[in-house]
């Protein structure tokens, strides 16, 4: 019942079920535990022995724990200062999801500062206005609620697609960068390759590429031209978005460079774990948890040489 948080109350019902599924069982018709004799069970003897043995197991071996509070691993008089206080081996990392999705909304402030297009108010607006009947699409000719009337100036601005398709193409990298941190298997030793940066003057003009080059995506690049071609759009709608899109991308890597690990040694260190990398580490790596964690290995509390 716990294991699949069923409530306690569907004990009560257990009783006559099972004697009416084994008529047959004799098991089946002495058995009687209703609410109160299986909350006492699970209380008094299950939940005792599963935290002893839980207790056991995190005494004999390294383990990792998550937590959705900041302030449990703020740097003042948190469980993180705590715990470091009587282990200073224990290693922190702040919710990298978290991060990534700031940085995916910094990236998207800039670009909205720039073009004026927010897709977030576009995403509100669609929402509610389909929210009740889908009907509502033939009336945004005849509607004059102030969402209708913004949902109509964007579906009337050719830039609106280019807007979306630019979101369509960048998005996907913070994506699929988010869903590594939610695999099911560890993959602590795959996070440095993933958040290495060059070290680059990303201001400089000199590395940066041209309007035509930015990588937009092959979908927008091409709409764009079709657009520009079609004469749809005006020059300085175009100029205005290669300005935004350059913006985005250089905020992205600003805020990457300054929140996320990146010269995090234990995350550098752990490549070693990975067996595919194994020709590509040297016996330095290993002698580094070697160091770092004494106390999990069976020269604690001697010196490595």
């Amino acid at each position: 019942m716990v294991n699949h948080n069923i409530p306690l109350a569907f004990a009560d019902h257990l009783s006559p079920l099972f004697r009416e599924c084994f008529p047959d069982s004799k098991i089946a018709k002495k058995y009687s535990s209703a609410r109160t004799k299986t909350l006492a069970i699970i209380n008094g003897a299950v939940s005792p022995y599963l935290l002893s043995e839980l207790v056991k197991c995190l005494r004999e071996k390294p383990f990792s724990l998550s937590t959705d509070g900041s302030n449990d691993t703020g740097d003042r008089n948190s469980i993180k200062t705590r715990v470091l206080k009587e282990n200073p081996s224990l290693f922190t990392l702040g919710c990298p999801c978290h991060i990534v999705h700031n940085n995916a909304s910094a990236a998207g402030a800039v670009y909205t500062e720039i073009t004026g297009f927010d897709i977030e108010d576009m995403a509100v607006d669609v929402g509610y206005w389909f929210k009740s009947s889908t009907k509502r699409k033939n009336k945004l000719d005849d509607e004059k609620q102030a969402r209708c009337v913004r949902l109509r100036v964007l579906f009337d601005d050719p830039m609106t697609e280019i807007h979306l398709l630019f979101y369509q193409s960048t998005l996907i990298i913070f994506t699929n960068f988010n869903l590594l941190f939610q695999r099911q298997d560890p993959s602590v030793y795959l996070l440095h390759d993933q958040v290495y940066v060059v070290s680059v003057d990303i201001m400089n003009e000199e590395n940066q590429l041209p309007d035509s080059q930015l990588g937009i995506g092959f979908t927008t690049r091409t709409t764009l031209n079709r657009l520009i071609e079609a004469g749809h759009v005006s020059p300085e709608a175009v100029k205005k978005f290669h300005m935004a899109a350059r913006s985005f991308f250089i905020r992205s890597v600003e805020y990457a460079l300054a929140k996320l690990p990146l010269n995090d040694q234990v995350l550098q260190y752990a490549k070693f774990v990975d067996f595919k990398q194994k020709t590509d580490v040297a016996v330095d790596y290993v002698q580094y948890f070697v160091q770092r964690y004494p106390s999990y290995h069976h020269y604690s509390g001697e010196k490595v040489e």
